[in-house]
């Protein structure tokens, strides 16, 4: 309709606005469907579980904290390859965040060795690394970050591939 309000603050240069009236148990349910679905998306990030092996204790602890307080992920960390090794002989992990430069073991014999296990062939794996070897890595298709890395970017990145992972 094109009828101008008269005393009205809100001109509307000829039109009559449509507005729906929403009653209180409407806002109760549209409350309780905004809590549910922010619920949901808690509970699919908790479930994801990432496994961190950074030799440095202070990254690690950095890049645990931030994927818990950031994104609510479970974060398992180890300080060595042998460590991880260990750990996904009773965990399957979602997601593997690897340093390349660690003690005993590098990051893409760890790698080869994860990924050659049976029922973590799949699981996407992010390299963080100062000195990445790139071509080892590209052969591989292998996504990696340089340190320092953005954390922001980081995240979103994380996000990608738990997300490629459900599809």
């Amino acid at each position: 309709m094109w009828r101008k309000r008269r005393n009205s603050e809100d001109e509307t240069f000829g039109r009559t606005k449509r507005v729906q009236v929403v009653d209180e148990e409407q806002k109760k349910e549209l409350v309780s469907m905004d809590a549910y679905y922010e619920a949901r998306k808690q509970r699919e990030s908790i479930s994801k579980t990432i496994l961190v092996v950074e030799d440095d204790e202070l990254m690690g602890q950095f890049i645990m904290q931030a994927l818990q307080d950031e994104a609510s992920y479970q974060t398992l960390i180890a300080t060595d390859a042998f460590r991880a090794l260990s750990i996904v002989r009773n965990i399957k992990p979602s997601l593997f965040l690897l340093d390349y430069l660690l003690p005993k073991m590098n990051g893409i014999e760890l790698y080869d060795r994860l990924h050659s296990a049976a029922g973590l062939e799949d699981v996407p794996t992010i390299f963080i690394s100062a000195v990445p070897p790139i071509k080892q890595l590209e052969k591989r298709h292998i996504y990696y970050m340089e340190k320092p890395f953005e954390l922001d970017e980081f995240l979103q990145k994380i996000k990608e591939l738990l997300a490629e992972e459900i599809a």
